[in-house]
């Protein structure tokens, strides 16, 4: 009986693990980001100076919403540094285009991106506008 009841045990153990993939491993840091801050700003054509750089700290953006009025325009996200991240510009997002009266949404719960060591998070517009704009960030 002793024997019937520890090959039952074995074999009920073997089935049990036949048919289970190990589970996947997680990408990514172990900590999200959250972001508990928001810009909210109108212009025009320009680049500009959206979250400004402090050192010790990183700006990790969640998203943004950009909404154009009367006349069609663009929206992109750029870090660098300088008023109008004229130096070691990155591109943070593409051009995104706005038609006339047009809303565009990206924005997720936690961060998506992190910026560069003193890089400024700066907005930069084109056409007539005003372009309006939300976006979401941390900076810690």
């Amino acid at each position: 009986m002793r024997k019937f009841l520890s090959a039952a045990c074995l074999g009920l153990a073997l089935a049990g693990s036949v048919g289970n993939a190990p589970l996947a491993q997680p990408v990514g840091p172990p900590n999200e980001i959250q972001c508990n801050r928001v810009n909210n700003s109108s212009s025009g054509a320009t680049t500009s100076t959206a979250v400004a750089a402090i050192t010790g700290r990183l700006i990790s953006v969640c998203g943004y919403s950009a909404s154009a009025g009367a006349a069609a325009g663009t929206f992109q996200l750029i870090t660098g540094q300088g008023a109008t991240c004229g130096t070691q510009t990155a591109t943070i997002t593409p051009v995104v285009p706005l038609p006339i009266n047009g809303t565009v949404v990206d924005h997720t719960s936690a961060a998506w991106v992190t910026l560069p060591s003193l890089g400024n998070l700066c907005v930069a517009i084109t056409g007539t506008g005003p372009v309006s704009y939300n976006i979401y960030y941390s900076q810690f």
